[in-house]
């Protein structure tokens, strides 16, 4: 699977309402957008997996239970560099999950 260019990236619009104090965009603006750490080890393994996987699945081979690693595979669909397959699978609830592909 090939690797997103993530050069190519552009940052969303304003993280910040015109309403808000100096504090709040001073705040916005110095957020890099640059990929974390932890974003790319989402986005690596997320890339090794051809049939793609479940944020279980994710959280799994990350060895967390916490929701750390889901939170930045959420980040990467909102940067446009992981989606939704389209597909389900069964999770440990019974219930179904996304399974999530790199763009």
């Amino acid at each position: 699977m090939n690797q997103p260019d993530l050069l190519a990236w552009t940052p969303p619009p304003q993280r910040y309402r015109s309403t808000d104090p100096s504090t709040s965009v001073e705040a916005a603006e110095s957020v890099s957008p640059a990929i974390r750490d932890a974003q790319q080890q989402v986005l690596d393994w997320l890339g090794k997996q051809p049939n793609g996987a479940t944020d279980e699945e994710l959280l799994a081979a990350m060895g967390s239970r916490s929701s750390h690693f889901r939170t930045r595979r959420s980040e990467l669909v909102d940067r446009g560099l992981v989606r939704d397959s389209g597909q389900t699978r069964k999770l440990a609830s019974g219930r179904k999950g996304i399974v999530w592909v790199v763009k």
